[in-house]
């Protein structure tokens, strides 16, 4: 799970969903009461794990990293990292 620092009310996660990590954003408009959700990866041929926001971006795009690919364990990986911008 990443926070967005600039906007802590969103949230960056991975869930397992049909097998595979996709990454979602989830914002609530009232402090946790509630919470909304919007899929960022879906039906990838991949894990998406480790999403972040990069700390002191203060853009007017929100951006949201992660790790793609396949990971059995931590000395036996064939990942890359993407990257997500979004107009709201």
């Amino acid at each position: 799970m990443g926070l967005d620092y600039s906007n802590p009310a969103t949230v960056y996660l991975s869930r397992q969903v049909n097998g595979t990590f996709e990454i979602e954003k989830w914002d609530t408009p009232d402090k946790g009461m509630t919470w909304h959700s919007l899929l960022i990866t879906q039906e990838s041929n991949g894990l998406n794990v480790r999403p972040i926001v990069p700390r002191g971006y203060s853009g007017a795009v929100p951006h949201v990293l992660w790790m793609f690919g396949s990971y059995e364990h931590y000395t036996e990986f064939k990942t890359g990292i993407k990257l997500l911008t979004t107009k709201e």
